[in-house]
């Protein structure tokens, strides 16, 4: 296969290469892997885009958009205002609390947030304004409803059905024989099923926390 003649973009000498490889690799532009090494170190004279100073930059850096500016300071100044892509506008605004002046986004001020400028001044506003039953989730006392549940164990013939099964048996668990501690009355027959023995003596029980824990798991367990 014969050769074809070449002209090297960085020496300017004429190279002979085979047809193939300008296809296959693009190696037609350097005569050598030096002057391929040589033309990406090789630097022009730029502008800074942000203080307009010349200085030397190397061409293959502008295509990743680098190699723009002179210093990093250039580089920081220049992409912190409109000219980044993320940039947004900020609109002044005043504190209905404190009245200081401060900035925020456009975009929280179309929401109709950004009233004040800091968390201290929403709380103040918050403690007058939505106090009370000017809350958002406020909730009536007279309206709140007691599970009739909640309410049996509220009763007087419950907190003495209680006390009287402890007194029974001596304040001693009846599941592993330990005494005093944090004790619960436990119904043998259940409190929902069975609420006409909600209070006999006879169906309760003095255990332990870890003890009714285990009774109420078991039962669990053999209704799954």
């Amino acid at each position: 296969m014969a050769k074809v003649e070449r002209v090297c973009e960085m020496c300017k000498t004429s190279f002979f290469v085979f047809p193939c490889k300008i296809k296959k690799h693009g190696m037609s532009r350097f005569c050598s892997r030096k002057c391929a090494d040589l033309f990406q170190v090789k630097k022009v004279e730029v502008k800074c885009r942000n203080c307009n100073k010349d200085f030397l930059s190397q061409p293959a850096r502008f295509k990743y958009s680098r190699g723009l500016f002179c210093s990093k300071k250039c580089a920081y100044e220049w992409n912190k205002g409109p000219n980044n892509i993320k940039y947004r506008e900020k609109v002044e605004k005043v504190c209905q609390i404190c009245g200081n002046v401060f900035k925020i986004f456009q975009s929280v001020d179309s929401k109709g947030k950004g009233k004040f400028c800091s968390q201290k001044c929403l709380g103040v506003w918050n403690s007058v304004n939505r106090r009370g039953d000017k809350s958002p989730t406020w909730k009536n006392p007279k309206d709140r409803k007691t599970p009739v549940s909640m309410q049996a164990r509220r009763t007087f013939e419950y907190v003495l059905w209680r006390k009287s099964v402890f007194a029974r048996d001596n304040f001693t668990c009846q599941g592993c024989n330990s005494r005093g501690g944090v004790l619960n009355a436990h119904h043998i027959l259940p409190f929902v099923l069975f609420p006409d023995k909600r209070t006999e003596i006879s169906n309760g029980i003095t255990l332990c926390v870890k003890c009714h824990k285990k009774q109420h798991f078991h039962k669990y367990k053999a209704r799954r």
